[in-house]
């Protein structure tokens, strides 16, 4: 599979407006699912939604906005902390039985990237999985429903993020869906000299073919057409070999 879209809802939002933001999503083809929607605890200003998947905008609610997402009915939490603070997110995850990624980030957002470090950043990120896999069993959540993520670029240098992407096939293992993303990063920019993300495509590409061809089952991408034709010729090769 192959997810991304150029603007999220929020940039989308913020770029245009609310109402505009709603044009815009159904001409890219989405469903407006709702406007002002009220959930028992607060408000989701713009609801919209892709086939079996929900995504939203802003959010007026004491809540995390994930639950707000839950509650407005999202199939899917990509939660890039691994939710490290209380177990509420993922009872509501295993309540509404929605799918829940399990993306590993060392640190915080405003300081992953000041100084990461490891050992073995594939032994590191596998026990990650195992003690998140137990967590989210202890909390109700089905095995069935998690994807892993090994968070390309989250706490990682240059490094580690390419002896991720070499020993992708570690994390089978655990018997769940692997997810990578690495649409048009710094990564990508760093080996190839691509400053402007927006000349990042064929390095991405590179990217998300050896992703798949390493067992990865979902491409997080900003160009999903061009993303999609790649993958497609890549799993025609390999044929019975891909998973």
């Amino acid at each position: 599979a192959a997810l991304g879209r150029d603007l999220t809802p929020a940039q989308a939002r913020g770029r245009f407006g609310e109402d505009q933001a709603a044009r815009w999503y159904v001409r890219h083809g989405y469903t407006v699912l709702a406007r002002n929607w009220r959930c028992p605890h607060g408000e989701v200003d713009l609801v919209v939604g892709l086939p079996g998947l929900v995504v939203f905008c802003e959010v007026k609610a004491r809540l995390p906005r994930e639950l707000a997402a839950l509650e407005a009915g999202a199939s899917l939490v990509n939660d890039v902390a691994a939710h490290r603070g209380d177990d509420s997110l993922w009872r509501a995850v295993a309540r509404h039985r929605a799918g829940y990624v399990v993306m590993h980030m060392q640190g915080e957002p405003a300081t992953m990237q000041a100084a990461p470090a490891y050992r073995d950043v594939v032994g590191e990120i596998d026990r990650f999985f195992l003690e998140r896999l137990d967590r989210l069993g202890a909390c109700g959540v089905a095995l069935g429903q998690v994807i892993l993520d090994p968070g390309i670029g989250f706490g990682k240098e240059t490094g580690h993020n390419l002896e991720l992407l070499r020993r992708l096939g570690a994390f089978r293992h655990h018997g769940r869906p692997l997810l990578v993303g690495l649409s048009r990063k710094s990564l990508v920019g760093r080996v190839t000299g691509a400053t402007d993300p927006s000349e990042r495509l064929p390095g991405s590409l590179a990217g998300a073919v050896w992703a798949r061809a390493q067992g990865a089952s979902v491409i997080r991408a900003h160009d999903v057409a061009e993303t999609r034709q790649a993958l497609a010729m890549v799993e025609a090769i390999l044929g019975s070999e891909m998973e």
